[in-house]
Formats: structure tokens, sequence, C-alpha cells
């Protein structure tokens, strides 16, 4: 193991003793029995009241790691339950806002009863207001005398939000202050929906504690964090700036948008923690089988060697679904019988094997089964590695200083558009 990782491995297990007191706070989330208890209290609490629809409103970190564990279980962005149906408002746009404003009226027009989870770190996140704002709203136009009681505020305990949501008589749920929002999937951010959700957050939890141990270890063997970090830093070195996560299951594609980001905020650096400028980073990318087999695995296989591959998928996946014996079929010699699983494993065994062949460089991580603990294991491994990754390349692994710049130029375009208003 890389000397270097050897050092940073004592420095989290320090750290971990001193809770949230250091900026790696968010690998001892999973540890937090009082927040988890809260979590799990108002889920328990809400569900009382039979609610028929969870809306998320969160962008980036605040949504991101709750939605990937949701579509790896549920099997779609907008899961139509049991137990309830799950909406997701993050970005902003005037079709698609007022289209998901018209669904939710829909619901709630007959009787729906709502859950209405507002998420921000800092509580000033200009999407997520806006989002929460235009959804309350529509939550008061429904329930104009309880309303405050079907809406719930994640934030910081020292943000506006968290404020106005206390003068309005909303549940809260606090952010630990050093718990960045890309880091924070085991925190309340992650936990709370996932509970309202009908996910086993303790699984969720114990498989995060679990790999965590591994994490830990000196032993290379045993580590599966330092490995990959270790293999991913050394691609990079020989040229592969660019980490494609192919992903061969649509249930698995906002795992890859999580670790997207994840990769993207915590390795896109200036400045070295020396302060010397150094502009590192890898450039994350998501692929999606089989769809992107037909667009771009062309550009993969023959074109520049500056792509690292982590094929990702889940083992034991469903076998009912087969190719029926018809007329249509029968134009696909032999596959009559199989199932859509099987036709699609062998496709995933075909694309590794070409990738051997053409001696482009990839990793193959398999989930063993579908679960919530099992994707507490895959979490936690990602962020371990992504830490561990930032120390090896000499940079902080946990701010963004550069997504500061464009948010101070917005608002600057924003008070002048409103001066010539004036």
């Amino acid at each position: 193991m890389h000397h270097t990782l050897l050092s940073e491995i004592d420095i989290i297990k320090d750290s971990l003793s001193r809770e949230y007191e250091t900026p790696y706070g968010c690998l001892y989330t999973p540890f937090d029995e009082g927040s988890f208890s809260a979590c799990q209290t108002l889920a328990e609490r809400l569900k009382t009241r039979n609610p028929t629809l969870f809306i998320l409103v969160g962008i980036g970190g605040s949504n991101m790691g709750a939605l990937a564990v949701v579509q790896a279980m549920k099997g779609s962005r907008y899961y139509e339950g049991p137990p309830l149906r799950f909406y997701c408002a993050d970005t902003i746009d005037n079709d698609a806002t007022k289209s998901l404003i018209r669904e939710i009226e829909r619901e709630l027009e007959e009787g729906g009863v709502p859950v209405l989870c507002i998420i921000t770190k800092s509580g000033s996140t200009t999407e997520t207001l806006i989002n929460g704002a235009l959804l309350y709203e529509c939550i008061k136009k429904y329930r104009p005398l309880d309303y405050h009681e079907y809406i719930i505020v994640i934030s910081d305990e020292g943000s506006a939000l968290y404020s106005v949501a206390d003068a309005m008589g909303c549940e809260r749920l606090p952010v630990p202050p050093a718990v960045g929002g890309r880091y924070s999937v085991f925190s309340a951010v992650g936990m709370f929906p996932l509970m309202m959700m009908g996910i086993d957050g303790a699984s969720f939890a114990r498989g995060s504690r679990l790999m965590l141990e591994r994490c830990l270890s000196k032993d290379s063997n045993e580590n599966e964090a330092a490995a990959s970090a270790t293999t991913i830093f050394n691609a990079y070195l020989a040229g592969c700036v660019i980490h494609d996560i192919f992903v061969f299951s649509p249930a698995l594609a906002m795992l890859g948008y999580w670790y997207k980001q994840l990769i993207g905020e915590s390795l896109g650096k200036k400045h070295d923690s020396t302060g010397a400028l150094v502009e590192v980073g890898i450039s994350p990318t998501v692929s999606l089988g089989t769809v992107d087999l037909h667009s771009v695995v062309q550009l993969y296989l023959a074109g520049p060697r500056i792509r690292l591959t982590t094929f990702l998928s889940f083992d034991h996946e469903p076998t009912d679904l087969e190719v029926p014996d018809n007329h249509i079929s029968g134009v696909l010699q032999g596959l009559a019988g199989r199932s859509v699983t099987f036709v699609k494993d062998t496709i995933q065994t075909g694309v590794m094997q070409a990738y051997a062949t053409e001696k482009r460089p990839f990793m193959d991580l398999t989930l063993a089964y579908k679960s919530s603990e099992k994707l507490g294991e895959f979490m936690m491994m990602k962020m371990v590695e992504t830490i561990f990754l930032a120390r090896l390349f000499s940079i902080n692994a946990f701010d963004q200083p550069a997504v500061e710049l464009y948010k101070e130029q917005a608002r600057k375009s924003a008070r002048k558009s409103d001066e010539k208003v004036r």
C-alpha cells in the first residue's frame, strides 16, 4: 500500500474518535445514533398519517445520494409505490417545474397526503429555495390549516431556512456542520428520505460501517478503497484523465451520477494543499449499458487512450422475463427461451472482453445482490476511495472553492437585472 495512504488511515482513525470536529466527520455519520433515531422517529410519526406522496426538494449532494439508493432499490426516479409515490425537484425550469406541480396537484385534488422534504445544507441554495417556495404554495393551497405539519426542512442549524422553518412550525433535522453535501448520504440528508420510502436505513448504515472497517485496514488485500484509489491514480499518471462509470442496469444510473459529483467536486482543484497551482482532476462520466454500446463505445474502444472504465452491475438479477419464441425472435438464432438478464450479461461480458483485447484499462465491480446494505457498502467505499485519491493528489477532498465563483457571478447578474428594472 502507498505510504501516503497508510498515514491517511491513521488520520481517519483519529478523526472518527473526534466525531464532527474535523473535515472527516462525514465518515462518522453512520455511527451517529442520535441522528439516526431522530430520522426514524420523525419518519414513523409521519407514516401514521398515511402519506401517499413524498416530494424531495434538493440538488446535488442534498438529493443525489437518496435518489441513487431509491432508484437502485425501487427502479425509477419517479417511483409509484408502494408505500408511496416519490417525486424529486432539483433543477429549475419553467415547463418541467410546472409539469411537476400539475402532477402533484392532481394527486392532492384526489385526496393525496403529501410530505414535502426540503434539503439544503447552506439553507440558501437558489434552485432548492425556488422549488421549495413553489411547492410550499402547492401544499398550502390544499392544506391551508395544517400545511406546516407536512413540510420537513433539513439544513444547517444556523441557516436562515432552518430559522424560517422553526417560525413556521415545520419539523427540522440538522446537517452536521463538518459534513459537506456530497458526503452526506449517511446523515439525515440521506437517511430520512430513505426511511420515508420504506428502505431499511439500519441495513444501509450497517453496510457502510462494515465497509469503513475494511477501508481502514492496512492490509492491501482487504482494503478495497485503497486498492481502487491506487489503480485510478496510477491510471491518471498514465494519461487516463477520464473515469467512466459504465452501469449495466438503468437502476444504477443515478448511483453513477452520485459518484460523478463526488469525484468531480472533490478532485477537481486549482491548487494543492500547499497553495501551489496544479489544476488537477479526473473527469467523471457515466455510461449506460446497453444503450451507450450504440453511441460511444466506438470512441471508447478506438479513440484516445485517456479513459479508465469501471463496469458496475448487479449480480443475481431477476430472470423471470424470457425472450419469447415467435417470428420476430426467430431472427435471433438461439435466444428464444433465454432470460433477458442472460442476454444482457453475455453482452456485458463481450464488452469487457473487447476492452481487454484492445488493452483498454477497466475494473469490474459487481454488487452481490440488490440490498440497502450492499449499497451502503458501495457508497462508503467510494467516499473513502475519493478521500484517498485526494491525499494522493495532495489536495483538499472537502472544499469546492470554484463552485462559489459561478454563484457569485449569478448573484451579480441578478442584482444588475434588478437595478435595470428599477
